[in-house]
């Protein structure tokens, strides 16, 4: 390769390389737009199973299943007024042990989506988002290892 490839090479390289940046940048927020439309819509059509389709539940238990069910259905009817997304804190984090089972996160945490509702106590809720293939999800706890099994279930 020539002098003058090389650099033609190396021009088309930079042009390829700062394009990435920016437009996954683009299709994350195009991302975070269409979850937040998906979750003002599934409130405002008291959608439950839209609401529960929001999560990425990829290896959590039925039984957490079913708990995620409860608190959607205290939380369906309630009038959103606000909702923001922010960078994560330390403490945002989902890595957790319970009667000797560990837990992890169905994806890796990314942003937090807080949910402000127009109720009497201005009650806040904050998601744990994370991304996958072109999309947010609501991610929750999923068991980390064996499933050790317990009383409960």
């Amino acid at each position: 390769m020539n002098l003058k490839q090389l650099h033609w090479f190396c021009i088309f390289l930079l042009l390829g390389l700062s394009a990435c940046g920016p437009q996954s940048q683009l299709g994350e927020r195009a991302a975070r737009e269409r979850l937040r439309k998906d979750f003002i819509s599934v409130h405002e059509h008291g959608d439950r199973e839209g609401f529960l389709g929001l999560y990425f539940l990829e290896g959590v238990l039925e039984r957490d299943v079913a708990l995620i069910r409860l608190a959607i259905e205290n939380e369906i009817h309630l009038p959103i007024a606000q909702i923001s997304f922010e960078d994560l804190g330390a403490e945002d984090q989902i890595d957790f042990q319970y009667q000797g089972q560990q837990y992890s996160p169905t994806l890796p945490p990314k942003l937090k989506m807080v949910v402000r509702y127009a109720s009497e106590d201005h009650l806040t809720i904050s998601y744990l988002i994370g991304f996958r293939e072109g999309a947010y999800y609501l991610i929750t706890a999923r068991p980390f290892g064996p499933v050790k099994s317990s009383e409960e279930d």
